[in-house]
């Protein structure tokens, strides 16, 4: 065993950090079936690491390989949500008030863009002037 590696600690908690990292960057992943399966191909296999959230992170970026990663139905609504308010936050868009629709939410951060345009515009109109 290399220094600073331990088999899996019982219990094994993943952390916060991972917990968003795989919210953010590997959404459809059941977090409560891979982790059962990671847990025990662990458990099985007499796998040690040094750091085992690195170590779970690892085994969902490398899913095809390892094949114990479990994805949950996403659907057509979710999805559609999800690259809005990805969408809304690069914009740096209020987030949706709660019960407030997808086709209202929609058109409040295109009207806000479009607002967020003609008050660039009419700076630069200002600016002309002001020489």
């Amino acid at each position: 065993m290399k220094q600073g590696e331990t088999f899996l600690p019982d219990p094994f908690v993943l952390n916060a950090g991972t917990l968003s990292w795989i919210a953010s960057k590997h959404p459809s992943v059941d977090v409560e079936e891979t982790y059962a399966v990671f847990v025990d191909k662990a458990l099985a296999k007499g796998w040690r690491y040094r750091d085992w959230n690195a170590a779970f992170r690892n085994y969902i970026r490398s899913g095809r390989m390892y094949g114990g990663v479990v994805h949950r139905q996403v659907n057509e609504s979710e999805l559609r949500w999800r690259n809005l308010l990805q969408a809304a936050r690069a914009e740096h868009f209020r987030e949706p008030h709660k019960g407030e629709a997808y086709d209202h939410y929609q058109v409040a951060l295109e009207l806000w863009k479009s607002n967020q345009n003609n008050n660039v515009l009419q700076f630069d109109i200002l600016k002309r002037v002001a020489k």
